[in-house]
């Protein structure tokens, strides 16, 4: 649940493995990440419906 910036190196580690193995864990965690990116409110007006449809 932490941010890509905050993981430890043990948990960047496991999260590069997760990513290799490209399962449901992985792509929970690329929703999740969609969800902060439209949360921070950092996209332009058009990005949010456009990752959502991803």
């Amino acid at each position: 649940m932490k941010n890509p910036e905050d993981l430890t190196d043990r948990q960047a580690d496991q999260l590069a493995k997760i990513k290799r193995d490209r399962g449901r864990i992985w792509h929970a965690y690329e929703m999740k990440e969609q969800f902060r990116a439209i949360l921070t409110g950092d996209l332009t007006r058009d990005e949010p419906a456009e990752r959502l449809d991803r």
